[in-house]
């Protein structure tokens, strides 16, 4: 999986990111979320298999299920990858900032 922005958040935007996800509101976008995929899903077991236009509307149906699962799997993946990235990236830039101030004290 290549992350959505991979190569143009700054350790700020990941900062922001992870912070987005301790948010509580967070874990209800995600079911939102799974949901909407889950309609999808259903819409494509619903479909009649004796209607004249099936393989065609299954074709339609599965296509439009597919995207919204990718969409979504990208979505949350690339947000998790973020937070992680801007937390390894924080904790060295913390590290730096110490190490300095420790060569100023000396």
């Amino acid at each position: 999986m290549d992350p959505l922005l991979s190569d143009s958040l700054n350790v700020t935007d990941r900062t922001y990111l992870g912070s987005l996800t301790f948010h509580e509101g967070y874990k209800v976008l995600i079911r939102m979320a799974n949901e909407a995929c889950a309609r999808k899903n259903a819409e494509v077991i619903k479909l009649n298999p004796e209607d004249p236009q099936y393989s065609r509307k299954l074709a339609a149906l599965q296509m439009t299920a597919r995207a919204a699962s990718e969409f979504s799997a990208l979505l949350f993946k690339s947000v998790e990858w973020h937070a992680q990235l801007g937390a390894v990236q924080t904790k060295e830039l913390e590290d730096v900032e110490k190490t300095e101030a420790k060569k100023l004290v000396v």
